[in-house]
């Protein structure tokens, strides 16, 4: 029977290749933990847990993963991951990794551990500022984030914007504005070939979001603000048209992959992404697209380049599509020594497997 030897908490501080600017601030760094996980035969798992863009200091996030990594060690392995619950955000990365480990050891990847009938590749979005000059063309999707500025002031920037020609635009306002405002910019962008606007409203409830829904064509998205709206009826009384997922805000894979299948059952497209993670959270991202994901949606994943360094290399795009196929669980494992982190926390193991590790 094979358990778990061991896991390490990884702290890493990344740069970023240019600051990414959202209506709720500016970023140039980012800081998170990733996690490694061993088992008696010296197969390892990888998780990924990263900050908010716009929480300047951990509050806790490295001592919990450690004291639920110290819970681990002598566990067998599959049923430690049959009942993991992540009962808080950072605790998505222990998950995946103990996820990972598994599907590494049944030599398939990650996507088809969670789902027998994963997609082998995904689609992805290019991310773009309202100021770029050049935007690459090839690219199903390419992702703006607007809310900086008045309504007025979006809109103009958005029509000067070089799209490329068969590209959509998926807009995202991080809760920016109020409801007449994100009225006013629907009207505005109209003509525009948008696929969808995230989080527009400021303080969205399910009456305000079926409203904006209801006067526009484009598609209304909801992404942050899922905690703090009744699930149950964003299900059933459909106020939007798509979920935008992160695995940390909903449970987890595992609690995440169900209310991806029972949004789509419902008829809601579904789009996984992430909040800038490193090569190791946007694989995981990747893999759960592929198993839970709409598949006629592009997702948020296309962001590595965003990052001046990082932990991995990440799992290569190409014509706007991750390809799964052949990976072993993640298809992507941290640089010998993390030397782009910034130091490691251990949590030993009592085990010679683990040591060398």
């Amino acid at each position: 029977m094979t358990r778990i030897a061991g896991a390490r908490v990884i702290p890493y501080d990344l740069a970023l290749a240019r600051p990414w600017r959202t209506s709720g601030g500016e970023a140039a760094r980012r800081r998170g933990w990733l996690v490694e996980m061993c088992d008696t035969d010296g197969v390892l798992g990888y998780g990924d847990y990263v900050l908010p863009p716009h929480q300047d200091r951990p509050a806790g996030e490295e001592e919990m993963l450690l004291s639920a990594a110290a819970r681990l060690p002598g566990r067998e392995a599959g049923a430690a991951a049959a009942v993991f619950s992540v009962s808080a955000p950072p605790l998505w990365a222990l998950e995946c990794a103990l996820f990972d480990l598994q599907a590494r050891r049944k030599g398939v990847p990650l996507g088809r551990w969670l789902s027998s009938d994963a997609a082998p590749s995904v689609s992805v979005n290019a991310v773009a500022a309202l100021d770029d000059r050049v935007i690459a063309s090839g690219w199903p999707v390419i992702k703006v984030k607007v809310g900086r500025a008045g309504p007025e002031e979006e809109a103009a920037l958005l029509h000067r914007l070089p799209i490329p020609a068969g590209s959509l635009l998926r807009l995202d306002a991080n809760c920016a504005w109020s409801f007449d405002q994100a009225a006013l910019f629907l009207d505005l962008v109209a003509d525009l070939p948008v696929d969808s606007l995230e989080e527009p409203l400021s303080e969205p409830t399910l009456a305000s979001l079926a409203l904006l829904q209801e006067r526009t064509a484009i598609d209304i998205a909801v992404d942050e603000s899922l905690p703090v709206l009744d699930a149950e009826a964003l299900l059933s009384d459909k106020p939007v048209r798509r979920l935008v997922l992160k695995a940390g805000t909903v449970g987890g894979l595992r609690a995440g992959s169900r209310l991806a299948a029972r949004a789509r059952a419902s008829g809601l497209g579904v789009v996984i992404t992430t909040a800038l993670d490193s090569a190791i959270g946007v694989a995981a991202a990747a893999h759960w697209a592929a198993a839970a994901g709409s598949r006629d949606l592009a997702h948020g994943l296309a962001t590595s380049d965003w990052l001046a360094e990082d932990v991995a290399r990440p799992l290569p795009v190409a014509a706007g599509r991750v390809t799964l196929e052949g990976c072993l669980g993640l298809g992507v494992t941290p640089f010998a020594g993390n030397s782009r982190a910034s130091g490691e926390r251990h949590r030993p193991a009592g085990s010679s497997d683990f040591d060398r590790h």
